[in-house]
């Protein structure tokens, strides 16, 4: 039979919701963009896209911007030569279910960065996140949907108060989703990560 401490817990994670901050990586035999760039944004056109609309079929080229990360030029190697775009939703979840589709949208976006005297080779490999196609991962990092209040899923992860979560128990949640000074950072997950072992030392569960 299903604890009460277990049915708030389940509760909250059912309640929660997810980002879709994807990624893309695209592997090329030789760099021809500018290697003295780390990063390079491409605006998207002006539209009238809803940004949480699903999308169900290929997006036409700047209908989402790109931030592109250029390996190349933080890691110079010849084995480095690639470029890794950060996706937002509902990109993230088209892209991530048809990573075959992915050159073929980006393709003409970063034809703009072909440096002078070179020419656009397509990638020798692509590279996709798969966060939001994993039932049990659901996305990549906890967000806040319109009307939620991430209050109740800390509270009871946390259980430092009797009658929420895993009250004196040895098991912990630790994560960016259980803090509220740094949710969705790798800052917040670090510090939750420390603020739970202290709490099982301090109480000697």
């Amino acid at each position: 039979m299903e604890s009460s401490s277990s049915r708030k817990n389940n509760r909250c994670f059912i309640i929660n919701h997810f980002g879709a901050l994807g990624k893309v990586v695209f592997e090329f035999a030789t760099p021809w963009w500018d290697l003295n760039e780390d990063r390079f944004l491409i605006l998207a056109n002006e539209n009238d896209t809803v940004p949480s609309k699903q999308i169900t079929e290929s997006p036409s080229p700047f209908t989402f911007p790109a931030y592109v990360l250029n390996y190349a030029s933080i890691h110079k190697s010849a084995s480095a030569s690639s470029l890794v775009i950060l996706t937002q939703s509902p990109l993230t979840e088209y892209l991530e279910a048809h990573p075959e589709k992915a050159w073929s949208y980006y393709e003409p976006m970063l034809r703009r960065l072909c440096a002078p005297g070179q020419s656009v080779a397509d990638p020798i490999n692509t590279i996709t996140s798969k966060w939001t196609q994993n039932p049990f991962i659901r996305g990549s990092y906890a967000a806040l949907h319109v009307d939620d209040d991430p209050s109740d899923l800390i509270i009871q992860l946390l259980a430092q108060f009797p009658g929420t979560g895993l009250y004196n128990c040895p098991i912990r949640f630790a994560g960016e989703h259980t803090i509220s000074d740094g949710a969705g950072c790798v800052h917040g997950a670090y510090q939750s990560g420390i603020d739970a072992a202290n709490w099982i030392i301090d109480n000697k569960v």
